[in-house]
C-alpha cells in the first residue's frame, strides 16, 4: 500500500517545479518523479485529483509568456472522473477568465470527422478508398492517379492551396471555393508522385470534404451531425461557415498586425477557405465525447480507433509526429504512441489525443493574443506532463488500473 506520506513527496516534486514558473523544468522533474513510480505500486489517496490540479495549474498559467490569452484542458483518466482545468481570459479585456464550456476553433482536428464521414461512406458501399480521387471530382492538376486513401494519409502529392493562409500567415477575408483551391493547387505544382512521399496537406482534405457530398447528396456539415454528432450527444460542434453557432460563447482568438501591432479578433471569421480540413467550432466535453467513442466498440457510431488506423504511414517528419492513419495523428510522447489531432488556425491552437493503451484522454485549447517561436513546443511540454500526471495518477490507483477502459469510461 503507497502511504499518503509517499504519495504527498511524489507529488510535491512536481509542484515545486511547477511553481518555479518554467514548464521545462516541471518536465524534468517529472521525468524524474515518472522515473521512480516504475518501481512502486499501490493506491494514490482520494484527493490524488487535487494534486493534479496543484501541478498543472502553474504550467498552463506559464503559457500566457508565449502568446496564450486563455486555456483549457481535460484529462480524462478511465473510471475517474474527469479534471477540467482553465487558466487565463476569454478576450483581451479580461472581461470573464476561461472555463471549460467555452468554444474554440479546433482547425485541423476537423479532418478527424471528415475521415470519418469518408469511412462511412465506404461501410455503406457507395465509395471505396482505393478508387481514384477523379472519379468523384476532377480538377487536381497532375495526379490522375491520387486514391481517396492518399488524401486521407498526405501522400496524393497534390498542391496544397491553403499553404499560402496558414498562420502565422493572413487568412483571406473573403469566401474561398473549391475552382479557387484548385486553381492554388495548380499553381503550386505537383510536390511529388503519388503515394512515393508524406507531406501534410490540407487541399486534400477540402476535396475528401467535396466528395463526402457529393456522394452521400447531403451538406457535409448535415452528414455529420446524423452520423456523428447527434448520435454522440455533441451538441457543442459546428462546421462554423455552413452554420449558425453561439458567439457569444466563443473563447476570443486575435491575430496582431506586425505593422500597428493591433490585434484583431478572428474568432468567427470566414473560414471556408479551411472547410473540412479546418473550420469547426467546438468545446473540450464534445472532444472527450469523441475520444471516449473510439474506445468503446458498442458507441452508436460503429466507428472505434481500429478504423483509423487502417493503412499507417511513416511520416518522416521531425518530431513528434511520426506516423498518420486516415485523418488521424500518431504522436509519440516519450515512448507513447497517442492518437488524434492538433489544430492550428489563426487565433487558436488545439490538440486532443488518446492513450490506447491506458484509455487516457487529454484535450487542451487555447485562444491566442500572438504567435510566438516557442509557441507549439510549449505546448508540447504542458501536454506531455498532463499525460504523465494521469498515467501517474492511474498507475497509483487501483480503480483507475483495473478499469476496463474500452467499455466503462466512468
Amino acid at each position: 500500500m503507497y502511504s499518503t506520506r509517499s504519495w504527498l513527496s511524489l507529488t510535491s516534486r512536481f509542484q515545486a517545479a511547477a511553481r518555479c514558473g518554467s514548464v521545462l523544468a516541471s518536465t524534468l522533474a517529472l521525468t524524474s518523479v515518472y522515473a521512480d513510480a516504475e518501481v512502486v505500486t499501490g493506491p494514490a489517496p482520494d484527493y490524488a485529483p487535487q494534486y493534479f490540479a496543484d501541478v498543472m495549474q502553474p504550467v498552463l498559467h506559464d503559457l500566457n509568456r508565449v502568446g496564450i490569452l486563455g486555456v483549457s484542458m481535460a484529462i480524462d483518466i478511465p473510471c475517474r472522473e474527469t479534471i477540467f482545468l482553465s487558466d487565463g481570459y476569454v478576450d483581451l479585456a479580461h472581461s470573464d477568465a476561461m472555463d471549460p464550456s467555452r468554444l474554440f476553433q479546433i482547425g485541423s482536428q476537423t479532418k478527424m470527422f471528415t475521415a470519418a464521414a469518408v469511412i462511412l461512406l465506404m461501410r455503406e458501399g457507395k465509395l471505396d478508398i482505393k478508387d481514384p480521387v477523379s472519379d468523384y471530382v476532377t480538377g487536381l492538376t497532375g495526379t490522375p492517379d491520387a486514391t481517396i486513401e492518399q488524401l486521407l494519409t498526405h501522400t496524393s502529392g497534390v498542391g496544397d492551396s491553403v499553404s499560402v493562409f496558414d498562420p502565422p500567415a493572413k487568412r483571406p477575408n473573403y469566401a474561398v471555393s473549391l475552382d479557387d483551391h484548385l486553381f492554388l493547387a495548380k499553381v503550386e505544382g505537383q510536390q511529388f508522385e503519388p503515394g512515393t512521399d508524406w507531406a501534410y496537406n490540407n487541399l486534400g482534405y477540402i476535396v475528401l470534404g467535396e466528395i463526402v457530398e457529393r456522394v452521400s447528396g447531403d451538406d457535409l456539415n448535415e452528414y455529420l451531425h446524423e452520423k456523428l454528432f447527434n448520435p454522440l450527444n455533441m451538441t457543442s460542434t459546428w462546421l462554423g461557415a455552413l452554420e449558425t453557432f453561439p458567439e457569444t460563447q466563443m473563447a476570443r482568438g486575435y491575430v496582431r498586425d506586425d505593422t500597428s501591432s493591433e490585434h484583431e479578433d478572428v474568432s468567427a471569421p470566414d473560414l471556408s477557405w479551411a472547410s473540412s480540413a479546418g473550420d469547426m467550432v467546438s468545446n473540450l466535453e464534445d472532444m472527450l465525447a469523441w475520444s471516449r467513442a473510439l474506445l468503446d466498440p458498442d458507441n452508436p457510431t460503429g466507428l472505434t480507433l481500429a478504423d483509423f488506423r487502417h493503412d499507417i504511414v511513416d511520416t518522416g517528419a521531425k518530431g513528434n509526429l511520426e506516423t498518420y492513419g486516415l485523418g488521424f495523428m500518431g504522436w509519440n510522447f516519450n515512448g507513447r504512441i497517442l492518437w488524434g489531432h492538433g489544430g492550428n488556425i489563426h487565433g487558436y491552437v488545439s490538440l486532443t489525443m488518446l492513450d490506447p493503451d491506458s484509455g487516457i484522454i487529454v484535450a487542451m485549447m487555447t485562444n491566442l493574443k500572438e504567435y510566438s517561436a516557442d509557441l507549439m513546443p510549449t505546448l508540447e511540454s504542458a501536454f506531455s506532463i498532463a499525460l504523465r500526471m494521469g498515467l501517474l495518477v492511474q498507475k497509483f490507483d487501483e480503480q483507475a488500473a483495473q478499469c476496463n477502459h474500452s467499455l466503462t469510461r466512468r
